[in-house]
């Protein structure tokens, strides 16, 4: 069934569970971790950057410090 939302709500909402939580999760997580410990993060590949319309949006992710780190 289709959302019946407006596709700005459904992208902040989407946002707020797949990125900024992910981040939260990791903030409280990272510190409880054993040094040299390991953390793999899965996703699909329909969250790619090249998939985001705005080359503004996409940039603002992609200049960000988590994004840089992970792409290393």
């Amino acid at each position: 069934m289709d959302a019946k939302e407006p596709f700005s709500i459904q992208a902040a909402e989407t946002l707020k569970t797949n990125y900024f939580g992910l981040r939260k999760v990791c903030s409280k997580l990272y510190p409880l971790l054993k040094p040299h410990a390991r953390v793999v993060h899965v996703s699909s590949s329909s969250g790619h950057l090249s998939l985001i319309p705005s080359e503004t949006l996409r940039n603002r992710f992609f200049k960000s410090k988590s994004y840089r780190r992970r792409i290393r």
